[in-house]
Parts: C-alpha cells; structure tokens; sequence
C-alpha cells in the first residue's frame, strides 16, 4: 500500500497551503502559498488529488512563513512532478 522509498520535496518548491472545507477535509488554498526553504523529507497521506495538486505531510521548519513554526507538521499541497523518491 505505502511505497517504502523515501519521498522529498527540493528547497524553492512553491506550494499551497491547506483550508479546512466539507466535512472537516483538507483542501488547497488556492489564494494562499509557501515555499520549501530547504530539502524536506514528506510523508503522502492516502488522499485523493485535488485539482491537479496532492496532499504532502511536511515539518514547519521546511516552510517559509509566520504561520509554520518548528517541529509542527502541516499539510501544503503540490504537483506530483515535485515529488521525488529516494
């Protein structure tokens, strides 16, 4: 079911953050965006893609912004294409 490769996402990627919608879901805030500051080790959760975009798990300290803080995981979205496996 999960592949055992390591997944990353590289330093520059522009991403977009979460909003909570129907049925207290994860979705893409397409008005809202960060970037990976540095190389981030991700964890894909088994959803769905949303709108050409899929759901990486990723720690604050990756991200660029006020809002993400140190060890905190967050969900941001990005293509497929910026997924690497290792």
């Amino acid at each position: 079911m999960y592949s055992s490769r390591t997944k990353m996402v590289k330093k520059g990627t522009v991403a977009k953050t979460s909003h909570i919608g129907y049925y207290n879901f994860y979705y893409p805030d397409h008005e809202n965006e960060c970037i990976f500051v540095s190389d981030a080790i991700i964890v894909r959760p088994p959803w769905t893609s949303q709108k050409g975009l899929v759901a990486v798990r990723v720690t604050g300290g990756s991200l660029e912004g006020p809002d993400f803080t140190g060890n905190k995981k967050y969900v941001v979205w990005v293509k497929p294409t910026d997924i690497e496996c290792y």
